[in-house]
């Protein structure tokens, strides 16, 4: 029988190991730009030590500013209010969020930013595939993997989205043509992971 102690002494030493293997890579990190001003949303719940390395990261990229939401100290409704207030390309979900109803703030970011991401940054696990496919949250990006491969992921996505919004934007002035549809959702999440 094996049991397993959790206390919040070794939760915090969790969070501090892996705020410093982010650290390590953005000391090493060469600058990336996108050419425009990205705005990011990071969310989590539980790991805030990865959540807050992630947005020093991000930062550091020229074009990116990134703001993080704490939901143990914030509740989904400040999320919301800033979601409202402030238009983001990305709503990044550090791990998964362990109270289903804060999955609210994705349904309210989707319909207030149209062309805009929701992405996992977690471990590529059934749960958080199962959570994408009840959430509809179109990517997932591999925690595991090098950061400098999340940014070009986000290049790509954000490329991808801008020229859905161009296209959509043609159809309104007449230009309307016919497009293949785009599997969105947890399909898009299985051709990506598939794709990599």
């Amino acid at each position: 029988m094996v049991i397993y102690f959790h206390s919040e002494k070794i939760a915090k030493t969790e969070n501090e190991l892996r705020y410093s293997l982010i650290k390590k890579q953005i000391d090493t990190m060469e600058t990336l730009t996108f050419g425009l001003s990205i705005n990011v949303l990071l969310i989590s719940d539980r790991l805030y030590g990865c959540a807050k390395g992630l947005k020093e990261y991000l930062q550091n990229s020229t074009d990116i500013t990134a703001e993080y939401v704490d939901l143990v100290k914030a509740s989904s409704d400040d999320a919301i209010k800033l979601i409202t207030e402030k238009p983001f390309d990305f709503l990044i979900i550090v791990g998964h969020l362990q109270d289903d109803s804060k999955y609210s703030i994705v349904k309210h970011f989707q319909s207030v930013n149209k062309y805009s991401c929701v992405a996992f940054y977690a471990l590529y696990t059934a749960l958080i595939l199962n959570l994408s496919k009840t959430y509809g949250i179109d990517d997932l990006y591999d925690r595991e993997k090098p950061l400098d491969e999340l940014l070009a992921s986000m290049r790509r996505t954000y490329d991808m989205k801008q020229f859905r919004k161009e296209e959509a934007q043609k159809g309104i002035n007449g230009d309307e043509q016919e497009q293949p549809k785009q599997p969105t959702g947890f399909l898009a999440l299985l051709r990506r992971f598939f794709l990599r």
